[in-house]
């Protein structure tokens, strides 16, 4: 069931476009590898099964982030109708010297804008949040394909040890491309390609530390419109 439910997450990332994977190493260049590289293995596929379910929960928080951010934004719109309303009344109850009314228009002119300063701020807070979500979410997805490439990468060691012991030729060449057999068919001319793992491997890690470093960015922006709602009397929202 884990070897299955591994695939399968495997193959949905490349199906959903989150990263582009080279050619997985067949099983068959496996069979020899030592407790500890078996452990290794099994302890990276477990990570990424767990941070598979991160991102599903990370996923589900901004789904949720969206939602509430566009509430808020369309809160303001309501409270800004409003406004000009009042205004168009002042300006009828003013011609009209309609003294009560102008009272009691005014009165509702600077409730709108204390609850649309209020709003404003909550609607910042709340496209901060989304963006952190958001850049959360990303965050998990990208460590995944680091957990995904790493794992990658230590099988092509695996098989290529693998292939030098049992081709003697390969062995003296002490390459880390070794033409010997075939992923797919026997066709001589396919190897393994350790640096190409590697390569990989290296170009998901920067992509992780791009990512990092957009969430301390959206973190650092939540933080400041949550202090701005704090200025102001507001709860934040949960």
């Amino acid at each position: 069931m884990k070897r299955f439910s591994l695939t399968g997450l495997i193959l949905s990332i490349v199906i959903t476009g989150c990263v582009s994977l080279p050619d997985p190493v067949p099983e068959e260049f496996l069979v020899n590898k030592t407790p500890e590289e078996s452990k290794k293995l099994a302890d990276i596929e477990s990570a990424i099964i767990k941070k598979k379910n991160e991102i599903d929960r990370a996923r589900k928080e901004y789904d949720q982030s969206e939602e509430k951010a566009n509430i808020a934004e369309e809160r303001i719109s309501v409270l800004e109708k409003e406004k000009s309303l009042f205004a168009e009344k002042e300006k009828l109850y003013t011609i009209e010297k309609d003294e009560k009314n102008l009272g009691d228009i005014r009165n509702k002119i600077v409730e709108n804008e204390t609850q649309l300063v209020k709003a404003r701020a909550i609607s910042e807070y709340s496209s901060a949040y989304r963006d952190y979500c958001r850049a959360l979410f990303e965050y998990n997805e990208t460590e995944l394909a680091v957990s995904v490439a790493e794992l990658y990468y230590e099988k092509s060691l695996i098989a290529r040890d693998f292939l030098l012991k049992k081709d003697d030729r390969a062995r003296q060449q002490n390459t880390d491309t070794v033409k010997t057999a075939t992923f797919a068919n026997q066709d001589s001319d396919k190897a393994v390609d350790v640096q190409m793992y590697s390569n990989y491997f290296v170009k998901q890690k920067d992509a992780l530390r791009g990512k990092g470093d957009k969430l301390k960015e959206m973190t650092a922006k939540l933080r400041s419109a949550e202090n701005k709602l704090k200025a102001i009397g507001c709860e934040v929202p949960k």
